[in-house]
């Protein structure tokens, strides 16, 4: 059993509190974890074995791995600390340090991880012969499998003395350090790989900016950027973009601002090639006749009032449903859930990101979303001219049921009027850039009889109108239409990682394809979800 337990598993939140921790877990029918090995099957009389077998043994990893365990395990276990404490961690830290001198591995990771538990369990104790030796056996193991292309083989020497202040290092000792990551820094920046590069580059640059050496900090980020760069030069268009923004968080970090302007510069002229460089990836679904129709009559069911008031509850996208949707496709394809995704405009430029599920949950229902709604986009577009051919539904009718609602206006009804008669005549882009300031407009007199503010002081001393996107994060909002419609509205209009429609118009950024009809029946749909808002009766 001594060889089964997992080492180093307090990074893998074992739910134990020690270092040492199960190999395996896995959930039972009754709802509890299954271990193996398990905690509990280790008593006072498994300890005391252990004791022997590390006091006999002169095999360093079996005395490491015995000894190990006992100071892991014993007050664990008993309540109480093993007896002779400080010689079981002595035992336990000199076998630890006798491993790597020996070079008793098949995975030199694996003494990086001993050498990093040796030198903790040595300062602990402020043990100084024993933090002494873990030191020179540290620069020594370095020295002894450091190869430049693989960054888990070097760098460990500088993460456990440099960073580390309960360890004093000699002026010598400490030039070394610093000297073999110059070294290395100044071997790989003509590389093809500037990522191997960018691990001897954060520990320098973090060293000369806690030495306050703004110069050298400022030398190792500019040959940073020369690899990154370099590399970018020579690559897809679509992953120097990404190489270079990489770049320009860290020059604007570093606060080197004229480089992360130059390298900006750069990532504007590669963009329009970054768009032609993306393959289209397609996707084909069947929808029944017979679905449609049935969907359809449920709709329809009742007059023209009835009809738009169901329209507009239906097609309000559940943020529930979207959540338990993107757990279903975690479960089925776990890896594209994993990575981050960028998405860009049509002109090649990252404008925003969408962490992984676990990280970013938020992200992944605004970009979920956005994909539904393309989806649904079919039976919205069905529903509507449906509508429109058995109620002979024009600007007028649909107007008029608007108005029904508070937050319309009467300055608004010649816009919406046109605004609508545009849509009927297919003219979407002159639809969409009616549409769209009216319901902005909407939404902000919804704030103001709320009682919410709309106004906000500006720069020029004087009051700004609160922008669309914080209008819909208000609280007036949420409470009126609800967290789901608040959300949709903002994928639909204001957020980057969803449509965007509102900004990409208004900013003069968005292309013919984004006025399509598709967008304009998003734009009347949201209109017809305001149009249910009513006076709260009291």
């Amino acid at each position: 059993m001594v060889f089964s337990f997992y080492e180093n598993a307090a990074n893998h939140n074992s739910g134990w509190g020690t270092y040492f921790g199960p190999m395996m877990t896995a959930p039972e029918k009754d709802g509890r974890m299954m271990e193996s090995p398990s905690i509990q099957r280790v008593n006072a009389k498994v300890i005391s074995y252990w004791t022997q077998r590390f006091q006999s043994t002169s095999n360093s990893l079996m005395q490491a791995r015995y000894a190990g365990l006992v100071y892991d395990f014993t007050e664990k276990v008993t309540g109480e600390k093993p007896h002779h404490y400080h010689s079981v961690a002595t035992t336990y830290c000199q076998a630890l340090l006798k491993v790597a001198k020996e070079r008793n591995h098949d995975d030199e990771v694996d003494i990086i991880q001993k050498l990093e538990r040796a030198l903790f369990i040595a300062t602990s104790f402020k043990k100084q012969e024993l933090i002494t030796s873990a030191k020179e056996i540290i620069l020594d193991y370095e020295r002894f499998i450091a190869e430049d292309s693989k960054p888990n083989l070097w760098g460990f020497s500088f993460d456990l003395l440099i960073d580390n202040k309960k360890v004093v290092l000699s002026t010598d000792e400490e030039k070394e350090v610093i000297e073999c990551l110059e070294d290395r820094l100044n071997r790989l920046k003509d590389g093809e790989e500037p990522w191997i590069c960018e691990k001897a580059a954060e520990r320098l640059a973090r060293y000369y900016r806690s030495k306050k050496l703004k110069e050298e900090c400022s030398r190792v980020i500019r040959t940073l950027g020369y690899s990154f760069e370099s590399a970018a030069s020579k690559s897809e268009p679509l992953i120097a973009s990404g190489w270079l923004e990489h770049m320009h968080h860290i020059y604007t970090e570093y606060e080197l601002i004229n480089d992360a302007k130059r390298i900006l510069r750069i990532i504007q002229d590669i963009s329009p090639r970054v768009y032609d460089d993306m393959k289209l990836i397609s996707y084909e679904m069947e929808i029944s006749h017979n679905e449609i129709e049935s969907y359809i009559e449920q709709i329809l069911d009742g007059d023209l009032e009835k009809s738009l008031t169901r329209i507009a509850i239906n097609h309000i996208p559940q943020r529930c449903e979207i959540k338990k949707q993107l757990q279903e496709l975690a479960e089925k394809a776990p890896i594209s859930f994993l990575f981050t995704k960028e998405i860009t405009d049509e002109q090649g430029r990252i404008i925003a990101t969408v962490g992984s599920l676990e990280e970013d949950l938020d992200g992944n229902i605004v970009s979920q979303m956005s994909q539904r709604m393309n989806i649904s986009a079919i039976f919205l577009n069905t529903i509507i001219s449906r509508v429109i051919n058995q109620f002979g539904l024009d600007s007028d009718n649909l107007v008029s049921y608007l108005f029904k609602s508070p937050v319309f206006v009467d300055n608004q009804r010649d816009f919406l009027l046109k605004g609508i008669q545009k849509y009927l005549e297919q003219d979407y882009v002159v639809a969409t850039h009616l549409l769209i300031p009216q319901i902005e407009a909407t939404v902000r007199k919804l704030v103001e009889i709320s009682g919410g503010t709309v106004l906000k002081r500006g720069r020029g001393g004087g009051f700004h109108l609160i922008t669309l996107d914080d209008l819909l994060r208000s609280e007036q909002v949420k409470q009126a239409l609800g967290e789901d419609a608040s959300l949709y509205f903002r994928v639909v209009l204001t957020d980057q990682r969803g449509w965007n429609i509102r900004n990409d118009v208004c900013h003069g950024i968005s292309l013919q394809y984004k006025c399509s009809q598709v967008v304009v029946e998003r734009l009347i749909h949201i209109l017809l979800v305001l149009g249910l808002l009513r006076h709260k009766q009291l």
